[in-house]
């Protein structure tokens, strides 16, 4: 059943390309990732790999509607070697890991020596999708861009970091998360009232004992219900894993208590803090 499963698939894959190919637009090539950046590398072009998954309904729609437009094929298929790629595949899960992909469609713009250029996640319209095409092929009209030169020859102070940082969550760019870590190595002071500060606290910060996640969970009535429950889980997760390390069940039952009467506030039909407990206890 696996094997006729996998052979649908891949037959399901082969009819996109070729219905793409046939509508003049990008033609995706039969090519695997060190195929693709040895064929870029010969012919001095760039990648783009549109990395899908067979359920994924976004994909479907970026396939049948986005990239076969004829505008779309001219522009990628004169700067670019474009292949496709099953995230859900052997090679399609050790590229995502590789590039820190996690959802679908994600579609990459890399150099021939596999240096990431630009990113898209989700679904785009046409005019996006050449957008980014050209920002790929000239980085230095790229806001991110711009914002690293910047900083680099910047004397990388706290505002010189937190000007990069603004344009990375304003950009949705793949290393705000590891441009956040740097900063808090560098700069533990922070301030929740700051946006840049705040989105450092995020990435950073999941121990429910530090100063400054206590006065996060004070202010939680001030949050964004959805974000304060997402980190609430985050700090959660890190103390379940910290309790399972050292056998101790009370780390997380006391990060528990201490979040409970601020999450019992957002969330309805949380129960009691004994209800809320037992349920951690049974993933411990």
């Amino acid at each position: 059943m696996k094997k006729i499963a996998r052979k649908i698939s891949l037959l399901t894959a082969s009819l996109i390309v070729s219905s793409v190919s046939m509508a003049g637009g990008i033609k995706f090539e039969h090519l695997d990732y060190e195929e693709a950046l040895t064929k870029a590398g010969h012919e001095g072009k760039s990648i783009f790999i549109d990395v899908y998954a067979s359920w994924c309904g976004p994909c479907k729609y970026m396939s049948r509607d986005v990239f076969t437009e004829s505008s779309v094929g001219e522009f990628f298929n004169k700067n670019f070697i474009s292949i496709k790629i099953d995230g859900e595949t052997e090679e399609g899960n050790a590229l995502m890991l590789e590039y820190g992909m996690d959802a679908y469609p994600t579609m990459i713009f890399l150099s021939a020596n596999g240096q990431e250029l630009k990113r898209i996640v989700g679904a785009v319209e046409a005019e996006e999708l050449l957008k980014n095409g050209n920002i790929a092929l000239n980085p230095e009209t790229d806001p991110v861009f711009k914002a690293r030169e910047t900083f680099e020859a910047s004397n990388k102070t706290k505002e010189d970091h937190n000007a990069l940082i603004s344009v990375l969550l304003s950009e949705g760019h793949a290393s705000l998360e590891d441009e956040c870590i740097a900063y808090f190595k560098k700069f533990q002071d922070l301030n929740l009232e700051n946006e840049s500060e705040f989105v450092v606290f995020y990435f950073t910060v999941n121990d429910v004992d530090h100063p400054l996640m206590e006065e996060f969970i004070q202010k939680s009535s001030e949050q964004d219900p959805d974000l304060f429950t997402d980190k609430m889980v985050a700090v959660l997760e890190n103390a379940l894993e910290e309790a399972q390390e050292k056998e101790d069940i009370t780390i997380l039952e006391n990060a528990a208590k201490k979040m409970y009467p601020a999450l019992s506030e957002i969330i309805d039909g949380l129960g009691t803090e004994e209800e809320f407990l037992n349920e951690l206890r049974d993933l411990y």
